[in-house]
């Protein structure tokens, strides 16, 4: 009989084989990075630019661009390509971010081809229909405006703002004047400065006919492209605050949101890999030492989380919760306390080895179907990483002892490097 009292007995993975995309890279620098995998007739066709926030003339404008690639073309109106992708079973993504912007379509293999002329059409001969746009920026006032009532939308914004500058790009957000402020000239410049005639990834995975890529290639090898040189000259110098910490008083809410962290590094800093697992020990997962003070023994929240966020060019360490406003301050000490005991002692091999069973199981979970796959790839190609990126992950989670982890905690988890940012009560 099952005995239910007793877990059942694990098994240690120490390799994985990740599939990986196959890049082609076309004579006018175009890169398509394909795999053709999948039980299921389906696919999933992107187009990623060097165009976020980083590469802004006029603050916002990237996010607004990227929304008016959906709102019509010279030949086709916002319904009616919304029309056009529900009647082949499809749907499409427009995502922004502060490095990159990108154009996804999900669709039937079999409509490959459609989907394809359709990217092409919304890529090349976007009409930025003035109207649409007025909708767009209501939307995004309506929805600015709910999220200034939020204290985690708050306490967020202002981290990132004190770690790395009011006016840097990763702390850009958008704002009542700069919305208002948009006008459709200024789209038009960042679309034809950074997407038109400019070199992109494309990323097509699942299933699909090899003669659909081979005529998706020749296309895009007659695209023109006249690259520029944005990237090149980026600066991104952050000019932290002085001031570490920040207290928003909101009288009138309930709870309390807490943001602590500071700046850090990319992926390819040798301290990343030991970071990601003294994180998840950290604050990282369900069973996290924050998780199992702060919610479970004290019930001070429903959750919090530590989490190294990477980027490009840099990247932060942010703890993050919403407590009840009352348990502010003695949220605040059990989080400088777990940090000073894992600075003071070294972890317990049974914890450790908890950990490293979750990051291995987490790392196999996110393999299952081609989708997941594209984005295990991205992220470390959009890191000016590659592949092995992730032997040296499995390496470091079984490899780093607690005498290493107790040394990184030493030099990078010091509280009195941390921004605190409060907003609620204190």
């Amino acid at each position: 009989m099952l005995n239910r009292n007793q877990a059942p007995p694990y098994q240690t993975m120490r390799h994985l084989q990740i599939p990986r995309l196959q890049t082609h890279t076309l004579s006018n620098d175009i890169k398509v990075h394909t795999l053709n995998t999948g039980v299921q007739e389906v696919f999933k066709m992107e187009v990623v630019f060097g165009a976020g926030s980083c590469y802004e003339s006029v603050p916002g404008i990237s996010y607004f661009t990227v929304k008016m690639l959906a709102e019509g073309t010279h030949y086709r109106s916002a319904l009616q390509i919304n029309e056009y992708i529900d009647g082949l079973g499809g749907f499409s993504e427009f995502n922004h971010g502060t490095e990159r912007i990108s154009v996804a379509l999900f669709g039937l293999s079999r409509h490959l081809p459609a989907f394809f002329e359709l990217l092409r059409e919304i890529l090349l001969e976007p009409s930025f229909p003035e109207q649409e746009l007025v909708q767009i920026k209501k939307l995004a006032q309506q929805n600015l405006a709910i999220n200034l009532e939020k204290n985690a939308f708050l306490a967020s914004k202002k981290f990132r703002e004190l770690i790395f500058g009011e006016n840097h790009p990763y702390a850009r957000h958008l704002s009542q004047p700069l919305i208002d402020q948009t006008q459709r000239a200024n789209i038009a410049q960042h679309y034809n400065t950074h997407i038109f005639q400019q070199p992109f990834d494309l990323i097509l995975v699942g299933s699909f006919a090899e003669n659909d890529l081979r005529q998706i290639l020749l296309q895009l090898e007659q695209w023109p492209i006249a690259k520029n040189d944005a990237a090149a000259s980026l600066d991104l110098a952050s000019q932290p605050s002085a001031e570490k910490n920040f207290l928003l008083s909101r009288p009138d809410k309930l709870q309390s949101s807490l943001r602590l962290g500071c700046p850090l590094f990319s992926k390819s800093h040798p301290d990343y890999l030991g970071l990601s697992l003294l994180n998840e020990i950290f604050g990282g997962y369900y069973g996290s030492r924050l998780m199992k003070n702060i919610r479970e023994q004290k019930g001070y929240t429903y959750g919090i989380y530590a989490n190294l966020a990477a980027l490009r060019r840099g990247g932060y360490w942010i703890i993050g919760t919403d407590v009840k406003k009352e348990f502010t301050a003695q949220t605040l000490q059990e989080i400088h306390y777990e940090a000073r005991k894992l600075r003071d002692e070294k972890i317990g091999q049974d914890e450790l080895q908890t950990v490293r069973n979750y990051m291995m199981g987490s790392l196999a979970g996110s393999l299952n179907t081609p989708f997941e796959l594209a984005e295990i790839f991205k992220s470390v190609y959009f890191h000016d990483l590659g592949y092995e990126f992730y032997d040296h992950y499995i390496e470091a989670i079984h490899q780093l002892s607690p005498a290493q982890l107790q040394a990184i905690a030493q030099e990078y988890l010091l509280s009195e490097d941390f921004w605190e940012v409060v907003v609620g009560e204190k």
